[in-house]
């Protein structure tokens, strides 16, 4: 029953997060100051933590071969390559504003590209680039809550690992033994109803 119960509990975490439910705002133009220089930008607002949002803004300058940096309140990627965007490396810079509190936290998320030549992408002089960053912004609430997600499977999973070695230490015959095994298998079967609803909340 118990090697059963745990097979089942890793079945759910190694399934794929499906799409979150958020509901961002719409991506909207704006202008933003870099080097006081104006240059056109992006910005979205949706629920999020801004840690959680700077945490996935960084890996994807690592990903995409670029350096991270702060400057003047900016996130920056410098000599970053996304392919959707550009073949060519670009410095982009992100800002990002937070209101209240914990699960009602709202980011506002202000997204300028400046190209090699020290110009700024627009969609006058760079309209598929300008299309395509636009696209990626919008998708950046989901890659957010994926981020979010993936990171309280792990927990869960460093939970599940801690609880079936306890298990495996309490095999005996006393009652005293009986009782702990009772009550770790209780917790092992909570353990299954959060990745349950955690995996059910993002289908």
């Amino acid at each position: 029953m118990k090697h059963t119960l745990t097979a089942a509990i890793l079945a759910l975490c190694m399934h794929p997060i499906a799409q979150a439910q958020t509901e961002p705002s719409a991506v909207t133009k704006t202008t933003v100051v870099i080097e006081d220089k104006s240059c056109p930008g992006l910005t979205i607002s949706f629920n999020a933590s801004g840690n959680d949002v700077e945490d996935v803004l960084k890996e994807e300058i690592k990903r995409n071969d670029g350096k991270s940096r702060s400057s003047s309140g900016f996130i920056v990627g410098r000599g970053i390559t996304i392919k959707q965007f550009s073949e060519k490396e670009q410095d982009i810079y992100w800002k990002l504003k937070s209101k209240g509190r914990k699960k009602k936290e709202i980011v506002t998320v202000t997204m300028a590209v400046r190209n090699p030549d020290g110009s700024c992408l627009s969609d006058a002089q760079y309209n598929d680039s300008y299309t395509s960053t636009y696209a990626w912004l919008s998708a950046l609430p989901h890659k957010v809550d994926v981020y979010k997600k993936d990171q309280e499977l792990e927990a869960l999973r460093k939970q599940l690992k801690k609880v079936t070695n306890d298990l495996k230490d309490l095999q005996g015959n006393t009652s005293d033994q009986r009782r702990a095994y009772g009550r770790k298998s209780k917790e092992l079967k909570e353990l299954e109803e959060k990745i349950d609803k955690l995996q059910k909340q993002n289908r």
